[in-house]
């Protein structure tokens, strides 16, 4: 049961990693405008929250 316990967090961290790549390569293929109105669903679908900000916006603008 030890090595059960001792092993847990390691399978956790592996499984989200895999989560996380899947969700990677699907963000990768999507426009802009295709994305933005699926982003609260793609965060509750894969339990993630994904931050993001207009590349024209200043450093100030983003921080605000």
């Amino acid at each position: 049961m030890a090595a059960n316990t001792f092993l847990l967090p390691d399978y956790f961290l592996y499984q989200k990693k895999l989560k996380l790549g899947e969700l990677t390569s699907q963000l990768a293929v999507m426009e802009y405008r295709e994305l933005e109105p699926q982003i609260e669903h793609l965060e509750a679908e894969h339990q993630v929250t994904i931050v993001y900000a207009s590349l024209s916006d200043t450093t100030e603008g983003m921080n605000s």
